[in-house]
Protein backbone atom coordinates (compact mmCIF):
# COMPACT_ATOMS: atom_id res chain seq x y z
CA UNK A 1 0.00 0.00 0.00
CA UNK A 2 1.12 3.75 -0.78
CA UNK A 3 2.50 5.97 2.51
CA UNK A 4 0.21 9.19 3.14
CA UNK A 5 2.75 10.96 2.25
CA UNK A 6 3.76 9.66 -1.18
CA UNK A 7 -0.51 9.58 -1.97
CA UNK A 8 -0.44 13.77 -1.46
CA UNK A 9 3.03 13.69 -3.46
CA UNK A 10 1.32 12.28 -6.94
CA UNK A 11 -2.04 14.07 -6.22
CA UNK A 12 0.05 16.90 -6.41
CA UNK A 13 1.85 16.26 -9.68
CA UNK A 14 1.40 18.20 -12.19
CA UNK A 15 -0.70 21.24 -11.16
CA UNK A 16 0.37 24.67 -11.63
CA UNK A 17 1.26 26.01 -8.14
CA UNK A 18 2.61 29.71 -7.67
CA UNK A 19 3.71 31.21 -10.49
CA UNK A 20 3.44 28.52 -12.65
CA UNK A 21 -0.22 30.45 -13.47
CA UNK A 22 -0.08 31.60 -17.29
CA UNK A 23 -2.07 34.60 -18.15
CA UNK A 24 -5.19 34.67 -20.03
CA UNK A 25 -3.99 35.52 -24.03
CA UNK A 26 -5.45 39.34 -24.51
CA UNK A 27 -8.18 39.69 -26.48
CA UNK A 28 -8.93 35.48 -26.39
CA UNK A 29 -13.15 35.49 -25.36
CA UNK A 30 -13.68 33.31 -22.40
CA UNK A 31 -14.67 29.97 -24.21
CA UNK A 32 -11.12 29.27 -24.93
CA UNK A 33 -10.30 29.77 -20.98
CA UNK A 34 -10.74 27.80 -18.18
CA UNK A 35 -10.56 28.43 -14.41
CA UNK A 36 -8.28 26.59 -11.93
CA UNK A 37 -8.53 26.83 -8.84
CA UNK A 38 -4.99 26.29 -6.74
CA UNK A 39 -4.58 26.37 -2.89
CA UNK A 40 -5.85 29.95 -2.19
CA UNK A 41 -6.27 31.47 -5.48
CA UNK A 42 -8.21 31.36 -8.65
CA UNK A 43 -5.97 31.94 -12.02
CA UNK A 44 -6.87 31.32 -15.58
CA UNK A 45 -4.97 28.35 -17.89
CA UNK A 46 -4.10 28.32 -20.90
CA UNK A 47 -5.35 24.83 -21.79
CA UNK A 48 -3.53 24.29 -24.46
CA UNK A 49 -5.01 24.98 -27.76
CA UNK A 50 -3.13 24.53 -31.32
CA UNK A 51 -2.11 28.09 -32.14
CA UNK A 52 -4.61 27.39 -35.65
CA UNK A 53 -7.57 27.42 -33.28
CA UNK A 54 -6.58 30.62 -30.77
CA UNK A 55 -6.18 32.59 -33.54
CA UNK A 56 -9.39 31.90 -35.12
CA UNK A 57 -11.19 32.64 -32.18
CA UNK A 58 -9.25 36.16 -32.22
CA UNK A 59 -10.60 36.22 -35.53
CA UNK A 60 -14.03 35.76 -34.96
CA UNK A 61 -13.84 37.86 -31.60
CA UNK A 62 -12.75 40.98 -33.93
CA UNK A 63 -15.28 40.20 -36.62
CA UNK A 64 -18.22 39.89 -33.85
CA UNK A 65 -17.32 43.41 -32.67
CA UNK A 66 -16.62 44.93 -36.01
CA UNK A 67 -20.23 44.19 -37.01
CA UNK A 68 -21.39 45.20 -33.63
CA UNK A 69 -19.82 48.62 -34.55
CA UNK A 70 -21.64 48.64 -37.75
CA UNK A 71 -24.67 47.82 -36.84
CA UNK A 72 -24.63 50.79 -33.92
CA UNK A 73 -23.30 52.97 -37.02
CA UNK A 74 -26.41 51.85 -38.86
CA UNK A 75 -29.27 52.14 -36.15
CA UNK A 76 -31.85 55.04 -36.26
CA UNK A 77 -30.85 55.77 -32.95
CA UNK A 78 -27.39 56.45 -33.69
CA UNK A 79 -28.28 58.36 -37.02
CA UNK A 80 -30.62 60.16 -34.55
CA UNK A 81 -27.77 60.90 -32.09
CA UNK A 82 -25.51 61.99 -35.07
CA UNK A 83 -28.27 64.11 -36.49
CA UNK A 84 -28.63 65.95 -33.48
CA UNK A 85 -24.39 66.55 -33.14
CA UNK A 86 -24.43 67.87 -36.15
CA UNK A 87 -26.96 70.45 -35.03
CA UNK A 88 -25.54 71.59 -31.86
CA UNK A 89 -22.26 72.10 -33.84
CA UNK A 90 -23.95 74.16 -36.02
CA UNK A 91 -25.27 76.45 -33.65
CA UNK A 92 -22.39 77.16 -31.99
CA UNK A 93 -20.44 78.11 -35.12
CA UNK A 94 -23.08 80.17 -36.41
CA UNK A 95 -25.28 81.79 -33.94
CA UNK A 96 -23.49 84.57 -32.04
CA UNK A 97 -23.67 83.99 -28.66
CA UNK A 98 -24.06 87.34 -27.77
CA UNK A 99 -27.66 87.48 -29.75
CA UNK A 100 -28.64 84.08 -28.69
CA UNK A 101 -29.13 81.64 -26.04
CA UNK A 102 -29.46 78.35 -27.09
CA UNK A 103 -30.78 75.07 -24.86
CA UNK A 104 -31.05 71.63 -26.19
CA UNK A 105 -32.68 68.79 -25.30
CA UNK A 106 -34.99 70.62 -23.20
CA UNK A 107 -37.65 68.66 -21.30
CA UNK A 108 -40.10 70.59 -18.97
CA UNK A 109 -43.71 69.88 -17.20
CA UNK A 110 -47.35 69.74 -18.45
CA UNK A 111 -50.60 69.13 -17.33
CA UNK A 112 -50.30 65.74 -18.74
CA UNK A 113 -46.65 64.85 -17.95
CA UNK A 114 -43.88 66.47 -19.90
CA UNK A 115 -42.75 67.30 -23.11
CA UNK A 116 -39.12 67.66 -24.63
CA UNK A 117 -38.02 69.70 -27.48
CA UNK A 118 -35.23 69.38 -29.28
CA UNK A 119 -33.45 72.83 -28.98
CA UNK A 120 -35.00 76.27 -27.74
CA UNK A 121 -33.51 79.80 -28.63
CA UNK A 122 -33.55 82.57 -27.05
CA UNK A 123 -33.02 85.87 -28.51
CA UNK A 124 -34.73 90.08 -29.09
CA UNK A 125 -36.04 88.58 -32.60
CA UNK A 126 -38.33 85.79 -30.85
CA UNK A 127 -38.12 82.05 -28.56
CA UNK A 128 -37.53 80.06 -31.87
CA UNK A 129 -38.74 76.44 -30.92
CA UNK A 130 -37.03 73.69 -33.31
CA UNK A 131 -37.90 70.80 -33.84
CA UNK A 132 -36.06 67.76 -35.63
CA UNK A 133 -36.65 64.90 -37.44
CA UNK A 134 -33.37 62.01 -39.06
CA UNK A 135 -35.74 60.58 -41.43
CA UNK A 136 -35.16 58.79 -45.12
CA UNK A 137 -37.19 58.30 -48.03
CA UNK A 138 -40.28 60.32 -49.46
CA UNK A 139 -42.07 62.25 -46.76
CA UNK A 140 -45.61 62.84 -47.43
CA UNK A 141 -48.14 65.04 -45.73
CA UNK A 142 -50.39 68.19 -45.48
CA UNK A 143 -50.16 70.85 -42.69
CA UNK A 144 -53.47 70.51 -41.83
CA UNK A 145 -53.34 66.45 -41.36
CA UNK A 146 -52.84 64.48 -38.15
CA UNK A 147 -50.21 61.98 -39.18
CA UNK A 148 -48.13 62.10 -42.18
CA UNK A 149 -46.24 59.27 -44.31
CA UNK A 150 -42.65 58.01 -44.49
CA UNK A 151 -41.97 55.87 -47.50
CA UNK A 152 -38.35 53.97 -48.22
CA UNK A 153 -38.02 51.03 -50.16
CA UNK A 154 -41.63 50.08 -50.20
CA UNK A 155 -41.94 50.79 -46.44
CA UNK A 156 -44.55 53.11 -45.17
CA UNK A 157 -44.62 54.37 -41.48
CA UNK A 158 -46.87 56.84 -40.45
CA UNK A 159 -46.01 59.46 -37.79
CA UNK A 160 -47.27 62.34 -35.97
CA UNK A 161 -47.55 65.84 -38.10
CA UNK A 162 -44.37 67.67 -36.86
CA UNK A 163 -45.81 70.79 -37.22
CA UNK A 164 -48.79 69.89 -34.61
CA UNK A 165 -46.45 68.56 -32.49
CA UNK A 166 -43.91 71.32 -32.37
CA UNK A 167 -46.96 73.89 -31.68
CA UNK A 168 -47.67 71.61 -28.36
CA UNK A 169 -44.01 72.42 -27.28
CA UNK A 170 -44.88 76.71 -28.09
CA UNK A 171 -47.56 76.07 -26.14
CA UNK A 172 -46.52 74.19 -23.46
CA UNK A 173 -43.29 76.82 -23.08
CA UNK A 174 -45.24 80.13 -23.90
CA UNK A 175 -47.50 79.14 -20.64
CA UNK A 176 -44.25 78.22 -18.68
CA UNK A 177 -42.35 80.94 -19.39
CA UNK A 178 -44.59 83.99 -19.89
CA UNK A 179 -44.26 84.22 -23.40
CA UNK A 180 -46.75 85.47 -25.70
CA UNK A 181 -47.46 82.82 -28.56
CA UNK A 182 -47.06 85.86 -31.18
CA UNK A 183 -43.27 86.45 -30.37
CA UNK A 184 -42.40 82.27 -30.62
CA UNK A 185 -41.24 81.08 -33.97
CA UNK A 186 -41.81 77.40 -35.13
CA UNK A 187 -39.25 75.48 -36.69
CA UNK A 188 -39.09 71.94 -37.60
CA UNK A 189 -36.47 70.43 -39.73
CA UNK A 190 -35.88 67.15 -41.40
CA UNK A 191 -32.21 65.65 -41.91
CA UNK A 192 -31.45 62.45 -43.56
CA UNK A 193 -31.74 61.44 -46.82
CA UNK A 194 -35.41 62.69 -46.96
CA UNK A 195 -37.54 64.25 -49.85
CA UNK A 196 -40.50 66.43 -49.17
CA UNK A 197 -43.06 65.13 -51.85
CA UNK A 198 -46.16 68.39 -50.64
CA UNK A 199 -46.10 71.44 -50.66
CA UNK A 200 -44.69 72.76 -47.26
CA UNK A 201 -44.53 76.09 -44.84
CA UNK A 202 -41.62 78.23 -45.25
CA UNK A 203 -40.68 77.06 -41.50
CA UNK A 204 -40.56 73.51 -42.10
CA UNK A 205 -37.22 72.68 -43.73
CA UNK A 206 -34.81 70.42 -44.85
CA UNK A 207 -31.47 70.09 -43.69
CA UNK A 208 -29.51 73.61 -41.92
CA UNK A 209 -32.07 76.18 -40.62
CA UNK A 210 -29.62 79.04 -39.48
CA UNK A 211 -30.49 81.37 -42.03
CA UNK A 212 -33.95 80.78 -41.44
CA UNK A 213 -33.24 81.92 -37.72
CA UNK A 214 -31.38 84.55 -38.68
CA UNK A 215 -33.95 86.05 -41.36
CA UNK A 216 -36.05 87.24 -38.40
CA UNK A 217 -34.77 90.52 -37.47
CA UNK A 218 -37.65 92.29 -35.80
CA UNK A 219 -36.74 92.93 -32.49
CA UNK A 220 -39.58 91.65 -29.90
CA UNK A 221 -37.81 91.55 -26.86
CA UNK A 222 -35.76 93.80 -25.06
CA UNK A 223 -32.24 92.01 -23.31
CA UNK A 224 -33.91 92.09 -19.93
CA UNK A 225 -36.31 90.23 -21.34
CA UNK A 226 -34.39 88.02 -22.89
CA UNK A 227 -32.49 87.39 -19.76
CA UNK A 228 -35.89 86.68 -17.49
CA UNK A 229 -37.02 84.23 -20.48
CA UNK A 230 -33.88 82.28 -20.20
CA UNK A 231 -33.69 82.14 -16.28
CA UNK A 232 -37.22 81.05 -16.31
CA UNK A 233 -36.35 78.39 -18.71
CA UNK A 234 -32.96 76.89 -16.83
CA UNK A 235 -35.39 76.71 -13.32
CA UNK A 236 -38.54 74.80 -14.71
CA UNK A 237 -36.26 72.59 -17.00
CA UNK A 238 -36.01 69.09 -15.74
CA UNK A 239 -32.27 67.17 -15.70
CA UNK A 240 -30.88 65.67 -18.74
CA UNK A 241 -30.99 62.10 -18.99
CA UNK A 242 -28.45 61.44 -21.97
Amino acid sequence: SRSPHKQKRNDTQGRPTGNQHLVQPGGLPASVVRTVKAPGKTAQHDIGLPKSCRMLAVLRYQAFSWGMSVYMFLSPKFTGWFGELKTVIAQNLFLSSSDYVVLNNVTIRTRRGTTQIDHVIISRYGVFVVETKNMSGWIFGGKDDPFWTKANRGNKLKFQNPLHQNESHIRALSKLARIPPERMHSVVVFRGNCSLRTEMPPNLLTGGYIAYVKSKRQVLFTEAEVKRIEAIIQAEMLPKTH
